[in-house]
C-alpha cells in the first residue's frame, strides 16, 4: 500500500479511535423512539477524502468526496444495552484524478446506496456499523479516455463503521470510514496497457446535520 493510502487509513482510524475512546466516558440509555411515536429523520451532508485500492489505486490519486444522506430508525433492539437499527439512503460523489504515469484527466463518481446501522445510543454519541448495496456511475472525462478509461455502470457493497454526536438544538455531526467492494466495474478495462487493474474503494468523511 502507497504511503497515498497509509494517510487516509491513519486518519481514520484516528478519527474513529478518539470518538471511539470518548463514547466509552458516557452510559448508554434509552432510544428517543418509543413504539407507536413517528421516527425523526436526520439529513446529513458529508466531505471527505477516498482512494481505490489495488492496482486501481497505482492508477489514480487520492480524490475528494461529498454527498448528502437521510436516515430514520427502523427498529429498537433490546436485551441489555438498548440498541436501534437504521436504514440510510444517500448519494455520494467523487473525483480522482489520473496518475500522472499513465495520463491525465479524472474519474468521476456518482453513486446512490442503501445502508443498514445497527449501533447502541449514547447520552451524546452514536456508535455504529453499518452494510449496504449501491450502484455507481463512473463518469470519466475525454482526458482520462484518451488514458484507457471509459464510463461504466457498476456495484458497490459498503461497509462502514462510524461514531455521530448529538451536540444540541437537533444538530448531529459526526465522521465515518467505509470500504466499499466493488463489483463488475470495467472503466480501467479497455486499455491493454492498464491490464485489467482490480480494486475496492475505502474512503473517510465528515458529516453535519440536523434531525428533523
Amino acid at each position: 500500500m502507497s504511503a497515498k493510502r497509509w494517510g487516509v487509513g491513519l486518519g481514520l482510524i484516528g478519527l474513529l479511535g478518539g470518538a471511539s475512546a470518548f463514547a466509552q466516558r458516557v452510559e448508554p440509555v434509552e432510544p428517543r423512539t418509543q413504539p407507536g411515536d413517528i421516527p425523526s429523520f436526520v439529513v446529513q451532508l458529508n466531505g471527505g477524502l477516498n482512494t481505490f485500492t489495488g492496482r486501481l489505486g497505482d492508477f489514480s490519486k487520492v480524490g475528494a468526496s461529498f454527498g448528502v444522506s437521510a436516515s430514520t430508525q427502523a427498529a429498537t433492539v433490546t436485551g441489555g444495552p438498548s440498541g436501534r437499527i437504521d436504514v440510510e439512503a444517500g448519494y455520494e460523489g467523487s473525483e480522482n484524478a489520473i496518475a500522472d504515469d499513465f495520463g491525465s484527466g479524472r474519474i468521476w463518481r456518482h453513486n446512490v446506496s442503501a445502508l443498514v446501522k445497527g449501533g447502541v445510543p449514547f447520552r451524546v454519541v452514536k456508535p455504529y456499523v453499518g452494510v449496504g448495496i449501491g450502484e455507481t456511475y463512473a463518469n470519466v472525462t475525454d482526458a482520462a479516455e484518451a488514458s484507457g478509461f471509459r464510463n461504466d455502470w457498476f456495484t458497490e457493497f459498503p461497509l462502514a463503521a462510524g461514531v455521530d454526536f448529538n451536540i444540541g438544538r437537533g444538530i448531529v455531526a459526526g465522521v465515518r470510514g467505509t470500504y466499499r467492494l466493488l463489483l463488475f466495474d470495467e472503466f480501467a478495462e479497455p486499455s491493454p496497457e492498464l491490464n485489467n487493474p482490480n480494486g475496492n474503494l475505502m474512503g473517510a468523511t465528515a458529516t453535519v446535520g440536523g434531525r428533523f
